[in-house]
């Protein structure tokens, strides 16, 4: 076969292109090594490429990705910082710089970032946002006031808001892009900064809101109109303001809230001149008028006040707030009397009632009493008897305290034609007012004639007679009442009342068979019978119609109202027809039959109440009082087989029955020397309560037996009679300190600490209870004077860190850890404990310090481990959290919250598998431990340590 030269150089190459074209090169294999997590392969593709092009853009972008995929941004920040120097970084690769520093907290870089990516792409929209944030907090306004501006603009281009619209956001961000901003390095006015970036703010928030809803009724239009104000801008601030009312068509509501704006910056005469251009466009706005008073009157200008509430009141004769001001300015200004002259003058010349009216209502309010009486002679005299005159008359008396005169009038009102509920309440009131029984008899009657019919009024009238103690006219008036609306039961019950009221007997008598005939069946109306036949002794008939009521519905519910009204009687009999009622509506009633025979036993007939008793038990055999009682029961009746049979019962089920066992002893043993002594002591103290020796000796017999609560109180007896004696109050405190009385133990130790007769253990006891009862100060104080020792007790250094801490003195409480850190340096034990204190009091710097400390000693202390580990995870330091909770871990992994708060670390590194691995770890803990005991999960203790 003969080959030719030039075909065997064709075959090669199409080999050497097939090769290519079948097997990836290094750039396509790396991006699958790092998905797939074969990060040594692409390290190791990426050192070749690297070293072949040190600055082939892609290579270092995987390198930075396979950076931060290890956990280490550090490496990354270093990379690209070392590629800067050497050339020039891409806009992607300044902005995951940017992003980078910001997460090593790193702000300065992370600002040079920024500003170096804006520089590669001016309208980078993300880059503006975060300088604008980073200008803020470092009050650089003209950078901040530049970027904003920079970045609306940019917005305006891609549409986010548009030069005509109507939301809030538009009107905000057509007037940034408006505002005068020179680009660097022209200084910006400093007020000009401060408005853009307020307005900025109300832009963002704007942005977020929905387009459709009603922008003029926002409340955010006053936060954007007081940046105007507050940065001295008001001229465009009216501009804005006028701007939104033309494209929210709400008139002149926009100006008038900036005049509120400008008010509340006390900016009166810049509010003025706007309130004027206002006038100008719309002449006869009460808004702008009331604006305009409210303005004069803070400036004290009464004369302009005058004027515009005179065109107030032309606008609107009908507001009275209108006529009390100009009342109060024509008093300021002495013009009161003159304004009257001008009104009867004109009255004269007119006869309009109206006038007379307009006098009325300036005198009202204005508190003169001499010219309101001078209203009331001028009214007087021209006969003005309308009812609106005499409604106003009525009232200048009553402003006059002369409500005597004021009745006349108001009866006049409230009996004439056309008369309203309102006039006759004012009549009744103003009668009342009156003090004088007279004018209410008066009221009463005349109200009572004139609508003799009308139900609402008569309720009105009884209660009225009620007040003026006559209660046999309200009754009276109640009893028409109730025939009129039909006989209903509260007003049946009502009427029983007012009767109750009279005191009298014989009218008593009849309104409860009255109440009965109409409604024998009505348990609001018995109620209210049964009550007068008990106020006029006779409980006969009162028990008999709740006896009848409860035989007649089998009333169950009842019996027990039955029972309290046979009790109040005090009559026996009536009693137990009572609990007969019950036991026959509800003969298995338990309650029912302890009553039986707690009654029974009342009238000292024991065999009934041991039946009664027998039977109670039957239903109820737990009841342990009851089974003691029926016991002594037992014993009375001379039953000591019985008696004894249920004493031990009573102890089997419950050993802890003192007065059964004690019982049980008293019938099977001989009285006891020691009980008998105890006895004998406790008479000599009630025979001789002055003696203190003997008061001790009975505190200390009782505390020997046991007997604490009441060996206490003879101790205190004791100690009250001793007072300068520490021994008594040092066994009273070890008293209250056994029966837990917190409050008391504090009273004492308190006292002892006053004589300096504290020792160690009783100071430490006083710490904690002041501790317990949250009385900081008191315990650091009672502790402070250990800090002059060579060296402080633990526990007491422990309590006094905790004191300072809760009473914030951060200096005293840093220096105290110093020192005990320093006087404890080689006792890792103490000093996990109060790495642990510090760590808890935010004193996190000290607290990683003495964890340090710790470690050095005790590589494997847990508390230092999982203390070092929640620190370095609460200020941000990753990977020093990571070492320190995985040692943790791996040493005590029964922590489910140590594994939670490292999968959390795990998340913020972005080392999603690790987190998700330590995320169900805790679960499968905290599911065993409820699976185990109900709780949820938690350390336990281990080698003596508690992690």
């Amino acid at each position: 076969m003969n080959i030719k030269p030039w075909q065997i150089l064709c075959f090669l190459a199409v080999i050497i292109g097939t090769s290519i074209l079948v097997f990836p090169g290094r750039k396509e294999m790396l991006p699958r090594f790092i998905e797939n997590g074969d990060y040594g392969s692409a390290r190791a593709i990426l050192e070749k490429m690297l070293a072949d092009s040190p600055l082939d853009t892609f290579a270092n972008n995987e390198a930075v990705r396979l950076d931060l995929l290890e956990g280490h941004p550090d490496r990354a920040i270093d990379r690209l910082e070392s590629l800067d120097q050497r050339s020039s970084l891409t806009a992607d690769q300044w902005e995951r710089l940017a992003v980078l520093y910001e997460w090593g907290r790193r702000p300065q870089k992370a600002l040079g970032a920024w500003e170096r990516l804006l520089g590669k792409e001016p309208g980078n929209r993300a880059a503006l946002i975060r300088l604008i944030g980073y200008y803020r907090y470092r009050g650089d306004f003209d950078g901040e006031s530049r970027a904003i501006v920079r970045l609306i603009r940019l917005e305006g281009a891609d549409g986010k808001w548009r030069e005509n619209g109507k939301r809030l956001a538009d009107l905000i961000a057509a007037q940034l892009n408006q505002l005068n901003v020179p680009d660097a390095p022209e200084p910006v006015e400093p007020l000009t900064a401060m408005l853009a970036s307020g307005l900025y703010q109300l832009y963002e928030r704007g942005m977020d809101r929905p387009a459709d809803g009603d922008p003029s009724a926002s409340t955010e239009i006053y936060r954007c109109l007081e940046q105007f104000v507050w940065t001295g801008h008001p001229a465009l601030g009216r501009a804005f303001a006028q701007r939104a009312d033309r494209a929210w068509q709400t008139g002149i509501e926009q100006a008038l809230r900036l005049v509120e704006v400008l008010g509340w910056s006390r900016m009166d005469r810049e509010a003025l001149d706007l309130l004027g251009q206002l006038r100008e466009k719309a002449p006869e706005d009460q808004r702008v008028l009331m604006a305009m008073a409210r303005i004069a009157d803070r400036m004290a200008d009464p004369a302009a006040g005058i004027a515009l509430y005179e065109e107030l009141i032309r606008l609107d004769p009908a507001e009275p707030v209108f006529r009390q001001r100009l009342a109060a300015l024509a008093l300021q200004t002495g013009q009161t009397a003159t304004l009257f002259d001008d009104y009867e003058r004109r009255y004269a010349a007119t006869a309009n009632p109206r006038l007379i009216h307009e006098m009325l209502e300036l005198a009202l309010p204005s508190g003169d009493p001499d010219l309101q009486m001078r209203a009331l002679r001028f009214v007087e005299q021209a006969g003005a008897d309308d009812p609106r005159s005499l409604k106003l008359r009525a009232n200048l008396y009553l402003s006059l305290d002369q409500p005597e005169n004021a009745y006349p009038l108001l009866k006049l009102l409230a009996t004439g034609p056309g008369a309203t509920a309102a006039d006759l309440e004012s009549m009744l009131r103003v009668a009342g007012y009156t003090d004088r029984p007279a004018i209410m008899v008066d009221a009463l009657a005349s109200l009572e004639q004139a609508h003799p019919d009308d139900p609402a009024l008569l309720d009105r009238i009884a209660g009225g007679w009620l007040s003026a103690d006559h209660p046999r006219e309200a009754y009276r008036t109640m009893r028409r009442l109730t025939a009129l609306t039909g006989n209903r039961p509260g007003n049946i019950r009502r009427t029983l009342d007012m009767a109750w009221h009279t005191g009298d007997p014989d009218l008593i008598g009849q309104a409860a068979a009255w109440a009965m005939e109409l409604a024998p069946d009505e348990p609001f109306v018995s109620d209210g019978t049964i009550r007068l036949y008990l106020s006029i002794g006779q409980p006969e008939k009162a028990y008999a119609i709740k006896a009848a009521q409860v035989r007649r519905q089998r009333a169950v519910s009842q019996v027990p109202s039955l029972l309290a009204l046979a009790e109040s009687t005090g009559r026996l009999e009536l009693m137990a027809d009572a609990i007969g009622i019950g036991l026959t509506l509800a003969p298995q009633n338990p309650d029912l039959l302890r009553r039986m025979a707690r009654f029974e036993l009342a009238r000292s007939k024991e065999p009934e109440a041991i039946a009664a008793f027998e039977r109670y038990l039957r239903l109820k055999p737990g009841d342990q009082e009851a089974r003691l009682q029926l016991a002594q029961l037992y014993e009375w009746q001379n039953q000591p087989e019985k008696a004894l049979d249920l004493y031990r019962r009573i102890v089997r089920d419950d050993p802890r029955n003192k007065a059964a066992a004690d019982a049980l002893a008293r019938l099977t043993n001989p009285p006891a020397v020691g009980r008998q002594t105890l006895a004998l002591l406790k008479k000599r103290v009630d025979d001789d309560p002055q003696n203190a020796a003997l008061a001790l000796a009975a505190g200390r017999a009782l505390v020997a037996e046991g007997q604490l609560k009441e060996g206490g109180i003879y101790l205190q007896r004791a100690a009250d009679l001793a007072p300068e004696d520490p021994a008594i109050w040092l066994e009273l405190a070890d008293v209250y300190e056994w029966t837990g009385q917190t409050d008391r133990l504090i009273d004492v130790l308190d006292r002892l600490a006053a004589s300096g007769s504290l020792d160690r253990r009783r100071t430490l006891l006083l710490a904690d209870a002041y501790l317990a009862r949250r009385h900081w100060s008191r315990a650091a104080a009672l502790l402070q004077p250990l800090t002059k020792q060579a060296a402080i007790p633990h526990r007491e250094g422990l309590m006094l860190l905790e004191a300072y801490s809760r009473t914030d003195r951060h200096k005293e409480a840093e220096d105290l850890i110093l020192r005990l850190k320093a006087e404890n340096a080689s006792d890792p034990v103490f000093l996990a404990d109060l790495g642990q204190q510090a760590q808890w009091g935010r004193r996190l710097d000290l607290a990683l310090d003495i964890f340090e400390a710790v470690l050095r000693q005790d590589p494997e202390n847990l508390k230092a481990l999982k203390g070092s580990g929640q620190v370095y995870a609460w200020t941000g330091r990753p990977e020093s959290a990571i070492r320190f909770l995985k040692t943790y871990n791996r040493l005590f992994p029964e922590d489910h919250e140590t594994r939670y708060l490292l999968g959390e670390v795990y998340l913020a590194v972005h080392r999603d598998a690790e987190a998700q691995k330590e995320f169900r770890a805790a679960k499968r803990l905290i599911e065993a431990a409820k699976a185990e005991n109900g709780t949820a999960a938690g350390p336990t203790v281990r080698k003596g340590t508690w992690p």
